[in-house]
């Protein structure tokens, strides 16, 4: 129960600063192949693959969102009806998502493996639940992208920052740390 109620504080706190690496476009180019809105869904997805793929139901009418990665964007393509409401699926929408880039990794004499806060280590793989049993509450938490799992959100510590992810670990997947940057 307290990871999902984890989960789904990181995605209310995300969801103010989501608009902000979201852009709507009208043609994008992935993977080589322009991509318009209005193109035929069929055409779309022979040309490109899609990283993973969402429909919301399997009735005429649903729509549906491929996401495909692209140097360094996500592009989420929303497929449906045209607008006359009948014939075949097209390109409804598109958006670019942007993920903001992360400082380069510098020395230092600290692991980039562990933290220890007194007797408290936080290591790679840990699960978010942990690290706020033995840490408390960050001193900020901020959004900083998306990746195929969802999204990457940094936890903000005096010592430390946790790049906290959605991962499969065992047969629990969850938000864990998946990067930790010493301060």
């Amino acid at each position: 129960m307290r990871i999902a109620m984890v989960v789904f504080m990181i995605f209310c706190m995300a969801s103010f600063s989501l608009a902000e690496d979201t852009v709507k476009v009208k043609q994008a180019t992935i993977q080589g192949n322009k991509i318009t809105i209005g193109q035929g869904a069929d055409i779309v997805q022979s040309r490109i693959k899609a990283d993973k793929y969402v429909a919301s139901g399997y009735n005429y009418g649903d729509t549906s969102k491929g996401y495909y990665n692209d140097a360094g964007a996500t592009y989420i393509i929303t497929y449906g009806p045209p607008k006359s409401g009948t014939g075949a699926y097209v390109v409804r929408q598109i958006e670019k998502v942007t993920a903001k880039l992360e400082k380069p990794a510098t020395s230092s004499s600290q692991s980039s493996k562990s933290v220890a806060n007194g007797r408290q280590l936080v290591t790679m793989g840990m699960l978010a639940d942990t690290v706020l049993e033995r840490r408390g509450k960050a001193i900020s938490v901020k959004q900083v992208g998306r990746d195929e799992n969802g999204l990457l959100v940094e936890w903000q510590y005096p010592d430390a920052t946790y790049l906290m992810g959605r991962r499969l670990q065992g047969a629990i997947e969850a938000y864990r740390v998946i990067k930790i940057t010493p301060r």
